[in-house]
Parts: structure tokens; C-alpha cells; sequence
């Protein structure tokens, strides 16, 4: 007759514990989530006018609520400055407890828009119920177009188009040539400037009665625009494209 009543009692003892452990959980405060800084300087993928940043979201007892990068021009970018989401993330997208308990999320973002040459700020961020980590700050400059050298191709018409090779200086100067001319008639000096994005090239600056200009944006390693030049019915606009080459 003992028996039944010493199973009752394990069960109350089973439940007690059992009951008082979920308590625990459920008295627990939610911990900020643990965020990693895959890339650094030397390993993020730096363009023109983009830069791409990996990070890591660590495991965590909160459901994640969004994750991405800040960034800004100034140091220590917050949600308050510019925000950057993994492709395929809304400003909704989750990591349930579940999923993020069995494996890390990593991913990769890229900031695209930026201005060549300008140096930017950037923090790995996630956000759950406790609040926002930030993961460690990146100091990138974006490439400028100072050394480099592109080669350009000119889209006349339907039939004609032809290549030339342009070396921009830090100086402000840029120097033409046209690898397939023998003669190098076409070896000339111009001034070229930038705005944001968009290149200015005067291919001919001194000489008012044969002006040639180039306009164009500048997006990853390439450019387009149009170039503008005289000609006897007045000027004349056409396409342009160009390839960084080194």
C-alpha cells in the first residue's frame, strides 16, 4: 500500500523541480545578442562606390529581430545613421531561438552609392528583445580615381566605335591615348574633376575651337556617360563606356 503513495510523491518532487526551472527560464532577462566581425579592413571588398562587409550573429536566447550593418561618415555609426540589410532581408525578417540555436547566421552585406576616394564607418549590428549589440568598427576609404587607368570605348554611331586609354593623376590632370593609332595623334593632356559619383573630363581644355568633354557616373569599376564635342553642325552628344584596366 506504500507503494502509490511514494510514486505521488516523486511525481510532486518531478513537477516541482520541472515547474520551478521553467520559472527560471521565464524569470530570466533576455541577453543582448553576441555579433561578429568577419571582414576587416584588408578583407572587405572595396570598389569605387561600394563596399561588401561579412559578419556573424552569434547564439542567443532571444529571438533576433533584424541584423545588418550601420554606417556613416562619422565614427561609431548607430541605427540612428545609415542601415544596411543582408539581400533578401525586410525590415521584418527574424532568426527564431530554434534556428539560431542550432548553427551561427552568417552573412554578407553590401553598401553600395558611396563616393570614390571618401573614408566611411561601419559596424556588424543585431537587435532582439534586449536591445542592439554592435560589433567592432571598419574605418574604409573607397577607391579614388587618382592612379588608375581605364580604357574607353566610344559608341559614335551604329558602325564606328573606337578604344582610348586615359591615366587620371592626383593632380587633377589625366592623360589620352589611343593604343591602335600609329602615330599617336591622339596623345593629349586634359583636366578632369569628380562630384559625388560623376566624372567631368575635359580631354582638350585649352583649346576652345575643338572642345571634347566627357560626363559620366561612376558605379563599381565602371563608367558611363556622354562625351560632347563640335563639329560643324554645332555640338554633338554621344555614349561613352569605360573599364577600370588597373
Amino acid at each position: 500500500m506504500k507503494f502509490p503513495l511514494l510514486k505521488g510523491i516523486y511525481l510532486l518532487m518531478f513537477l516541482s523541480v520541472f515547474l520551478g526551472c521553467d520559472s527560471e527560464d521565464e524569470d530570466r532577462e533576455p541577453q543582448l545578442p553576441e555579433v561578429v566581425t568577419v571582414s576587416d579592413e584588408s578583407e572587405a571588398v572595396i570598389t569605387y562606390t561600394s563596399v561588401q562587409i561579412s559578419g556573424t550573429v552569434m547564439e542567443t536566447d532571444s529571438e533576433i529581430q533584424s541584423y545588418g550593418v550601420v554606417w556613416g561618415p562619422n565614427p561609431n555609426p548607430t541605427l540612428e545613421d545609415n542601415v544596411a540589410l543582408p539581400e533578401g532581408q525586410s525590415a521584418t525578417t527574424s532568426i527564431s531561438k530554434s534556428t539560431q540555436k542550432q548553427s551561427e547566421s552568417s552573412f554578407v552585406v553590401k553598401i553600395e552609392g558611396l563616393v570614390p576616394g571618401n573614408s566611411y564607418y561601419f559596424r556588424i549590428f543585431a537587435t532582439n528583445e534586449a536591445g542592439t549589440a554592435y560589433g567592432e568598427e571598419l574605418s574604409i576609404e573607397t577607391k579614388g580615381l587618382e592612379g588608375s587607368k581605364w580604357g574607353i570605348t566610344y559608341h559614335h554611331d551604329e558602325d564606328t566605335s573606337w578604344i582610348g586609354h586615359a591615366v587620371f593623376h592626383e593632380d587633377g590632370t589625366a592623360f589620352y591615348s589611343e593604343p591602335t593609332d600609329p602615330d599617336g595623334m591622339f596623345d593629349l593632356w586634359g583636366e578632369w574633376s569628380m562630384e559625388g559619383n560623376v566624372l567631368t573630363y575635359d580631354m582638350i581644355p585649352d583649346d576652345e575651337g575643338e572642345s571634347y568633354i566627357l560626363t559620366g557616373e561612376l558605379h563599381e569599376n565602371e563608367m558611363s556617360g556622354t562625351y560632347t564635342f563640335l563639329t560643324s553642325d554645332g555640338i554633338t552628344h554621344r555614349p561613352w563606356t569605360a573599364t577600370l584596366i588597373e
